[in-house]
Order: structure tokens, then C-alpha cells, then sequence
């Protein structure tokens, strides 16, 4: 039985996917998307669909998530295509591409935002040349050395064609809290200035780059009139870093009257918002917002290099709820410097702020972050180096480190769920907010994945039988 089609993964269209077919698609090449994991597809089904395209260069994107998934189909493909180039790409990728190309997993890896390295890539693959001087490509050398190139200079984001969505499936065949019946998501800036020690800037930097106000609002138009969307997810790492910046796109949705639901997906900073910008998020169209808090413990925030002062999360938080816009917050359990107190912090602060959903997750040390680099120099990883390059379930610890230990992480975070959510007024307030059919299976799926939390059953595991 495959419990992949009972417990499902939330998922949007995958944008990073959709810019690069919409680069190549631009540059007079043939493209065809297989999103196989929205279509819950099989290997066999996607070696059928692979048959029919018969594709000289076959690429996968992909995330630590489905990092090991990705390594069996990278293995199955180079079997049945040889004559075809293989490409990876994505977050990843980029931290792993040495891995991937000594164990010729792949022929080449992209490394870093990749519209343009990708195109620049297909030109060499075109000419039958090894892509010397190609920077952001990785590759295996004559003497089997793995070669990079020199970082590639970041995208201007206005060049940029819009996501090729006309390529994917439905948007309705994806998972996903959402109000309106079509949603796409929107990336109006790229980067992070803060150095968060559990996350990797390995695609789009620390420099802020943004969009023009009027391409965004040019895409919205365009997602309207094409797709007929009623509803965006904006993506942004720091959309409210320049908060007039924001609400100028605000004040451009409403003039339009685009008539859209908006959320914030990939959440906001707490510290940077008020309640004037939060009511015109709300005018335009706002009803999710979220906000990473990580820990509880205002030291443990500082020693991660969140840089947050959790009074300002205090703030936003009571700002986002008075003006009746669901609230969700993501916790971190088990960072370098936690103890038992500290985790107990961290659970003490998500029930004094109560949002509405709490996201409560394992920290796990990611090939390309400062965690990773932590880890391998103060403490001791549970696996070999090599396995976690590989990918890895991340439901679970992988690192201990100064006074941390695995079970009292897992134990901690089996009661952040029970703790945060077996309140009856709780659960009572989550039903009276559900607006939408999408809104309920979204609430019921979310909630047996929190039960299979309590009792410490991985649903990830699951979905592969």
C-alpha cells in the first residue's frame, strides 16, 4: 500500500524549477517538466514518461528532503539513458556536488542560482565541450578531478522571464493550505543578510536583490489573466525587510484589485513589521502569515546567530492575531547550545504567544551550513559524513554536541506537539478558523502527522512502503 497518497507533504509549484524551464524555454529549447513528486509518481512511471520524451539532457532539482530519493532515480536514469547528459541542481546539490560527481551519480552539477549557468551549460553539452570557464558548473575533469568554476554573479531579477507554469501540472493537483482554488507562488526579492547558523545561502546569497515593484505586479496581471489565480504564496526570505517597499506593493494590488489571497509561506521576520504594515498586508489580501522564532531562549537565539530579539516576536505576533490573520510559527528543537531547559523554553514561549499552528522541528545539520561546520568541528554526527551527504531522514537527530543528547531531543519534541496542541481550546479555536474543503484536509492531514509526531512514528518513513 502506498501511504503516500494518505499522508500527503505540503507542496506548491516548485518555482525554482518553473524560472529555470522558463529560461531554457526562452533560449528556443524543447522542455518538458515531470513534477513526479506532486503526481506521486513511480520510478517505472517516470522511466516511461523519460521513453517518450527520449531527452538528450535530463536535469533533477532537488532539496535534502528528497536527497536520497534523488540518488536512486540519479542511478536508475544514467542506467536506462546513458547516452543523455544528467544535470543536478538546487539547494542540495550545490552543497553535495563533489559527492555526486566522484561517485558519478551525475555528469554535471549546478551550483548556485542557475537560470543562466544552465543555459550557458546546454551551449557547451550542444558542442560536444567540457564547460571550462562556465561559472557555477561543476564537473569532472580529463584527469578525474571534480572541477568548479568561479561563483556566477547574481541574476538580475527583472531579466528573468516569468515561471514557465504552463509546463506543470494543475496547480489544483497540489497539496496545500490555501483560500482561493488556485494558487502560484511569487518571488519578489532573492537573499538573506542574516547568518543563521542552521541555514545555507548556497543559492541566492546574502545580498538583498530585488524585483521592480512594477514586474510584480506584472506577474500577478499575468497569473490572473493566464491561470486565473485567486491566491499567492509570496516566498520571499525577507519580503518586510524594506517595509516600504512592501507596503508599496500592497497599495499596487489593491489599485489593481486583483481581489487575491495572499500568505506568506516561507514567513516573515518578527522584528520587522508593525501594525501599519501588518493592516495593509490584511487590505491586500493577507490571511497567513508566519514567523520563525527557532528557540525560546533568548540566548540559545543569539549563540545561532538569529540575531531576533524575542520581545519583537512577542510584538508581531499579538499585531498578526488582533488583526484576525492566522498565525503559524516554526520552533527548533535540539540546537547546538539547547539543553533540557532551554528546549522547555522553547516549548513555555510557543504556548505564550499561541499562534495557531506550530511548527515544531528537529535540528538537523545540513551539508552547507555554519550548523554543518559546528557539528563536524564541537561534536559528533550519529552517521558517517557520507551517508548525511547523501541525504538522510530528517525526522530524527543526526548531531550531538556539548551537553545535547538524542534522547532528550526526542523526547522534548514528542512533547512540544502534545503540549502545544492537546488543549482543548486549541483545537476548539483551529476548527472555528477553517474557511475551506482545501482548509479542512489540510487541518486533518496536518493533524495525524502531529499525532504520528507524539507517538514517534515517522510518517516519512511511511510513505515509502
Amino acid at each position: 500500500m502506498n501511504f503516500g497518497r494518505i499522508f500527503k507533504i505540503a507542496s506548491h509549484p516548485y518555482l525554482g524549477l518553473a524560472y529555470l524551464a522558463a529560461v531554457t524555454e526562452n533560449a528556443g529549447y524543447d522542455v518538458s517538466v515531470i513534477d513526479a513528486a506532486t503526481l506521486n509518481m513511480s520510478d517505472n512511471e517516470i522511466l516511461v514518461k523519460l521513453r517518450n520524451l527520449n531527452p538528450n539532457v535530463i536535469g533533477i532539482t532537488t532539496n535534502i528532503l528528497l536527497g536520497s530519493w534523488s540518488l536512486k532515480l540519479g542511478e536508475i536514469i544514467r542506467r536506462q539513458f546513458p547516452e543523455a547528459k544528467l544535470v543536478f541542481g538546487g539547494p542540495w546539490a550545490s552543497a553535495v556536488y563533489e559527492m555526486l560527481l566522484r561517485e558519478k551519480i551525475c555528469d554535471f552539477v549546478v551550483v548556485g542560482e542557475g537560470e543562466q549557468a544552465f543555459i550557458d551549460l546546454l551551449k557547451k553539452i550542444e558542442e560536444g565541450q567540457i564547460p571550462k570557464n562556465i561559472p557555477g558548473i561543476a564537473y569532472v575533469s580529463k584527469n578525474d578531478s571534480v572541477e568548479l568554476e568561479s561563483p556566477r554573479p547574481l541574476e538580475n531579477l527583472d531579466e528573468i522571464p516569468f515561471p514557465a507554469w504552463h509546463l506543470f501540472p494543475s496547480a489544483q493537483k497540489y497539496f496545500f493550505s490555501r483560500r482561493g482554488k488556485i494558487l502560484y507562488p511569487v518571488m519578489t526579492s532573492r537573499g538573506c543578510p542574516y547568518h543563521c547558523n542552521y541555514c545555507t545561502r548556497l543559492i541566492h546569497g546574502h545580498r538583498m536583490r530585488y524585483r521592480s515593484i512594477q514586474n510584480v505586479i506584472d506577474e500577478i496581471r499575468y497569473l490572473k489573466e493566464r491561470f486565473s489565480i485567486d491566491e499567492i504564496a509570496i516566498i520571499d526570505d525577507n519580503f518586510t525587510l524594506n517595509k516600504k517597499r512592501a507596503e508599496h506593493i500592497c497599495d499596487e494590488i489593491i489599485k489593481n484589485q486583483f481581489n487575491i489571497s495572499i500568505q506568506f509561506s516561507n514567513g516573515i521576520r518578527a522584528d520587522t513589521v508593525d501594525k501599519k504594515l501588518i493592516r495593509k498586508l490584511k487590505q491586500a489580501g493577507t490571511w497567513k502569515i508566519g514567523i520563525g522564532v527557532e528557540s525560546g531562549n533568548q540566548d540559545v537565539v543569539n549563540k545561532i546567530g538569529k540575531s531576533l530579539d524575542l520581545n519583537a516576536v512577542r510584538r508581531a505576533a499579538q499585531i498578526i492575531k488582533q488583526e484576525k490573520i492566522i498565525l503559524f510559527a516554526c520552533f527548533i528543537i535540539g540546537l547546538p547550545f539547547d539543553t533540557v531547559k532551554t528546549m522547555n523554553d522553547t516549548i513555555n514561549f510557543a504556548i505564550e504567544i499561541d499562534p495557531d499552528y506550530g511548527h515544531f522541528y528537529i535540528a538537523t545539520a545540513f551539508p552547507g551550513t555554519e550548523l554543518y561546520n559546528q557539528v563536524k568541528r564541537d561534536g559528533k554526527f550519529l552517521m558517517s559524513l557520507h551517508d548525511i551527504d547523501r541525504g538522510y531522514n530528517v525526522g530524527s537527530p543526526n548531531f550531538e554536541i556539548y551537553d545535547l543528547k538524542v534522547k532528550e531531543v526526542d523526547r522534548l519534541f514528542k512533547q512540544a506537539y502534545r503540549r502545544f496542541y492537546l488543549r482543548p481550546r486549541k483545537i476548539l479555536s483551529l476548527l472555528l478558523k477553517l474557511r475551506t474543503l482545501n482548509e479542512v484536509k489540510y487541518f486533518l492531514n496536518y493533524g495525524i502527522i502531529s499525532i504520528l509526531n507524539i507517538l514517534n512514528l515517522d510518517h516519512t518513513k511511511l510513505m515509502n512502503y
